[in-house]
């Protein structure tokens, strides 16, 4: 983007008025350490928005995350168009673990835990058309205590998964971690309620898990696939499997990368 077109963007994300001179030129030195990418720079809005750093101390912040990203063994020889992309990311990631760690209240920790968990389950899906019925019939799923012999509920993110005492699915846990990650730009939600991740956040939140990780994120993801899966004729829900198989295939494209047998 130009310099002035990025500027706007960012006081428009950030909820600035974006006719203010002063404003105008404290976002120049923003913008044009994130290159001026509108992604980043939309991200970058959102997080002074959301209270997470503010327009005179967000380029300090930055700085502190980039040389912890940098660091990092799998960020080696990174372009500055990298650094940038991931680091704004990555000051959103430390506010949600900051808050998990010592959230103003148990719910605040609580909302920043399952966004964590849905960042990292969504991260071995396929990046678009993430239901949220994957979530309610995994709950609900009848076969639930039959599973725990086949060992798959063991791998379960549960916390995603509580049902109430009439076995329907309690997604309070799951939506205010949607509604953080949507406040943070990490991910989106469109009309028909269906989720999606800009493929550049996808590719960063699982790069910047270690193969441990991964290896236990993904086979939580494949868990939580299979458990979803309704027992009845596949006649009888053709369009939710059908739905399911991106997800399948880049689950399994995952596991092969990150060597899961």
């Amino acid at each position: 983007m130009e310099e002035e077109d990025s500027i706007s963007l960012l006081l428009k994300a950030a909820f600035l008025d974006d006719t203010s001179e002063k404003l105008r030129q404290a976002s120049k030195p923003i913008v044009k350490e994130l290159c001026f990418l509108p992604l980043v720079v939309d991200q970058a809005g959102s997080a002074i928005a959301c209270g997470l750093c503010d327009m005179d101390d967000y380029l300090q912040i930055y700085s502190e995350r980039r040389q912890t990203l940098l660091a990092h063994p799998s960020f080696e020889g990174a372009s500055n168009y990298g650094r940038a992309v991931y680091t704004t990311w990555e000051l959103s990631f430390s506010a949600l673990e900051a808050k998990v760690a010592k959230g103003k209240s148990e719910m605040d920790a609580q909302a920043a835990e399952s966004a964590i968990v849905i960042l990292q389950t969504f991260a071995f899906f396929h990046f678009d058309g993430i239901v949220e019925d994957v979530f309610r019939r995994a709950a609900e799923n009848p076969q639930f205590d039959s599973n725990v012999q086949l060992g798959t509920t063991s791998c379960l993110p549960h916390r995603l998964l509580n049902y109430d005492k009439g076995g329907k699915w309690d997604l309070l846990f799951f939506q205010d971690g949607i509604r953080i990650l949507i406040s943070y730009s990490l991910i989106k939600k469109n009309d028909f309620g269906v989720y999606s991740m800009h493929l550049l956040v996808h590719c960063w939140i699982h790069d910047r898990m270690l193969q441990p990780v991964q290896q236990t994120k993904c086979m939580s993801a494949r868990a939580l696939l299979a458990q979803s899966i309704p027992f009845q004729s596949a006649s009888q829900d053709y369009a939710f499997r059908s739905a399911l198989l991106p997800h399948i295939k880049a689950n399994e494209q995952f596991a092969n990368e990150v060597e899961i047998v």
